[in-house]
């Protein structure tokens, strides 16, 4: 009695008590970046995705599926370049012949990173998000998006190797 309690509940307040919530299936980790003013870097952002589900690549073919995007919020200290996204896998719906290009398990996306001529020594975080749709082998879920940070440290001197 008490969880169907529960469940008309969540039904009368607008939620899903079965739904997967979305850092269920969607991770994102990132290391600390370091550079120093003027010098190029690459940030490395790495998406885990949980095991049978995979989301849309950054590069879809059917027009109604959204693709992976990485967008960050401009600021006046670094330079940032598109994003790298790995070779995407493909992967076929049950019960269509189409071939999706996915990412799945664990992959990385590289940012192109530059310090300003003008940027001080320091700490330093960029804004970033991450869109994505995933599915698994059946249904496709609705879009998501995961706000995160990327650690930048920018140093007086070039770091010996």
């Amino acid at each position: 009695m008490i969880f169907r309690s529960i469940i008309l509940v969540a039904c009368f307040t607008g939620m899903n008590p079965f739904q997967v919530k979305e850092k269920d299936i969607v991770s994102v980790s990132v290391n600390e970046t370091i550079l120093t003013p003027e010098e190029k870097s690459v940030a490395i952002i790495r998406v885990k995705v949980k095991a049978d589900y995979h989301i849309q690549a950054n590069n879809v073919t059917n027009e109604s599926l959204i693709p992976i995007s990485l967008e960050t919020t401009p600021n006046r200290f670094f330079l940032l370049n598109k994003p790298i996204f790995p070779p995407y896998k493909f992967f076929r719906l049950e019960g269509t012949e189409e071939r999706l290009n996915v990412f799945d398990s664990i992959f990385i996306i590289q940012l192109p990173v530059k310090a300003m001529s003008t940027t001080k020594e320091g700490q330093y975080l960029i804004k970033a998000r991450i869109r994505y749709q995933a599915c698994n082998a059946k249904t496709c879920l609705f879009p998501r998006t995961i706000n995160f940070e990327l650690p930048v440290i920018v140093k007086k001197h070039k770091l010996a190797d």
